[in-house]
C-alpha cells in the first residue's frame, strides 16, 4: 500500500506541477506514467481473473473501439485472436469485487505487514531520536 502511495503521490505531482508551470516535459511524464496505470490494471484482470472495474462494458467507455476489449479480459483468446464483448470466454466479473475480496481474504497478512512496517519506523524514530540527543551532549560538552 505505501509503494502504491507513493508512485500515485509521484504520478500526481508530475501532473500538478506540469499544469501549473505550464512545462511540457512534466505533462509528457505524467501522461507516459498514467499508461503505465494502464498496463497495471491489464496486469490485474489477468491474475484476478476479472475483466474493468464494474464489468466489461467499461473498456468500450475508456476508449477501446467498439466491442473490444483487452486480451486479458478473455480466459483463452478466440480464433480471430481479437477478445470483443460478445466472446464466450471473457471475464464477466469486475476487477472492484475480486480485489475487494482478495483484501478481505488476506486482510490478517496487511495488517501485519503494516504494523511491522510502523514499528521499524517507529524503532528509527526512536534511534533518531537517540542519535541527536548524544549529538547534542557531545556539542556540549565541547
Amino acid at each position: 500500500m505505501i509503494i502504491v502511495g507513493v508512485i500515485v503521490f509521484l504520478v500526481s505531482f508530475f501532473g500538478c506541477c506540469g499544469a501549473v508551470k505550464e512545462n511540457h516535459c512534466m505533462i509528457i511524464t505524467y501522461t507516459c506514467t498514467n499508461m503505465s496505470t494502464l498496463n497495471s490494471m491489464i496486469i490485474l484482470m489477468f491474475y484476478l481473473q476479472c475483466c474493468g472495474m464494474n464489468g466489461p462494458a467499461d473498456w468500450p467507455m475508456v476508449g477501446f473501439p467498439s466491442n473490444t476489449v483487452p486480451d486479458s479480459c478473455c480466459k483463452e483468446l478466440p480464433t480471430q485472436s481479437k477478445c470483443d464483448l460478445n466472446s464466450i470466454h471473457i471475464y464477466g466479473e469486475g476487477c472492484m469485487t475480486k480485489l475487494q475480496s482478495a483484501i478481505e481474504n488476506n486482510a490478517m497478512i496487511l495488517g501485519g505487514v503494516g504494523i511491522g512496517i510502523a514499528l521499524i519506523q517507529l524503532i528509527g524514530v526512536i534511534f533518531a531520536c537517540c542519535l541527536a540527543r548524544s549529538i547534542r551532549r557531545e556539542y556540549e560538552t565541547v
